[in-house]
């Protein structure tokens, strides 16, 4: 059911994955530990042990797995605390963290293979130009593919002078082999409503198998996300040393491959730049390939909702892509 969807939707099956792996392996157990926000929570003990309980009386309940398998922790800030001054901080600091001593595999990144559609190119960009007496309120872009909305921009105000669709990078690629139709909306301050004509953009669908018949070159991709970094920090955790090495065995001498790095938006944002390509540099460097690979991008609000604590953690990541033509 995981096929598919970004790593925030796999994310928050978490205790699932975690649950189903140790029900396979008997031996295996956990380590729970609760945190509070001393600003927020009042730094009280009991409600850290609380929120570390909840946890394992899930995967009690839900798994079977045994009560015995399963250990306890309870402090106040967690050891990469975010910082207590800042609301995101004190939001995130309200967690729960998992280990295990003698099955660290329980946390083994999930792999997902599938075929992936791609628009190529991989960039669209409409040109806007808008005016209204009264002052426009509101503006919308949006593009479909039959009675799929598969893109979709809007904002206050005047709208930019062109707006960029990403389809690849936001995954939200055409899946049929239909026509994408957009249009244009603006409403101005005084209520009153203008809409485009509905317009067409040529959408060429070019199958596997159809690559095989005309011997077409076909191309591997391979997407990693290395996460879970902590707050300011660019330094490459144990865990993601190991998905380096899984990484590493990927590259061919013919691969083309980038490395990304990104931030929350916590901090200041040229910092975050500076510290986006810190964190790209780092896993360039662990891979072997040359600092050109790498690029810092800094705050990512778009490909994670900012708004919450797991996406702001998602978003302290670097990105690697792997291309690698098939002979």
């Amino acid at each position: 059911q995981l096929f598919g969807v970004d790593n925030l939707s796999v994310y928050r099956d978490l205790l699932n994955i975690i649950g189903y792996r140790m029900s396979r392996e008997d031996s295996s157990t956990l380590v729970v530990s609760g945190y509070v926000s001393p600003a927020d929570d009042g730094g009280i003990p009991s409600v850290a042990s609380r929120r570390a309980r909840r946890i394992g009386s899930y995967l009690v309940e839900t798994f079977g797995i045994d009560s015995s398998r399963i250990s306890f922790r309870a402090g106040q800030l967690p050891p990469d605390a975010s910082p207590e001054t800042d609301p995101d901080g004190r939001a995130e600091n309200r967690r729960v963290e998992l280990s295990s001593t003698n099955a660290p595999h329980l946390f083994d990144p999930l792999s997902i293979s599938d075929t992936l559609r791609v628009m190529d190119p991989p960039n669209v960009q409409f040109h806007v130009s808008a005016i209204a007496e009264a002052g426009i309120a509101t503006w919308e872009l949006r593009v479909e593919q039959g009675k799929e909305v598969i893109f979709t921009r809007s904002g206050e105000g005047s709208p930019p002078a062109s707006i960029q669709w990403r389809a690849n990078e936001e995954r939200n690629a055409p899946l049929l082999a239909e026509e994408l139709s957009y249009v244009f909306t603006v409403v101005d301050s005084t209520g009153q409503m203008f809409v485009t004509n509905t317009d067409t953009l040529a959408f060429k669908e070019v199958t596997v198998a159809k690559k095989r018949k005309e011997e077409q070159r076909d191309k591997i991709l391979d997407r990693y996300a290395l996460i879970l970094f902590d707050f300011d920090s660019g330094k490459l955790t144990e865990a993601n040393r190991s998905i380096v090495a899984e990484v590493k065995s990927k590259i061919l001498p013919t691969s083309k491959v980038s490395v990304i790095g990104s931030t929350d938006r916590m901090g200041n944002e040229a910092h975050n730049k500076v510290l986006s390509f810190e964190r790209a540099r780092r896993a360039a460097n662990a891979l072997g390939l040359p600092e050109i690979s790498a690029k810092g991008i800094g705050e990512d609000t778009t490909t994670y909702d900012n708004d919450t604590p797991e996406g702001r953690f998602y978003s302290r990541a670097v990105y690697i892509l792997i291309e690698t033509p098939v002979q």
